[in-house]
């Protein structure tokens, strides 16, 4: 069995079961400990499935860490309502440093 057949094997248990043991890889295709906990790093890598110990879990759809934004794609939204907070935030800090400075 070639290497991307073994990973579409590994890949399909998942999906189907919703997880899958490192044993259980190393007695489905005959390779060693070492060599699945590789395959499902690859996998893991590519953003195929989940590593948790011993084995690995189907991604969740819907889980906030699948559909959280890039802090470069946030930087984009909401730009009026990070402008208002910016203005009071500043008008706040003018306010206690004038505050500061009457009372001293």
């Amino acid at each position: 069995m070639l290497k991307q057949e073994k990973l579409d094997s590994i890949l399909e248990a998942v999906n189907t079961k919703g997880t899958i043991t490192v044993k259980e890889i190393m007695e489905s295709l005959d390779v060693s400990d070492m060599t699945a906990r590789r395959y499902l790093q690859e996998l893991a890598d590519k953003d195929l499935l989940v590593r948790v110990h011993g084995g690995a879990e189907k991604l969740r759809t819907g889980s906030l860490l699948n559909n959280e934004r890039s802090n470069v794609e946030k930087q984009g939204l909401q730009i009026a309502e990070k402008q208002e907070i910016s203005r009071f935030a500043g008008h706040l800090y003018r306010a206690r440093n004038n505050l500061r400075m009457f009372c001293s």
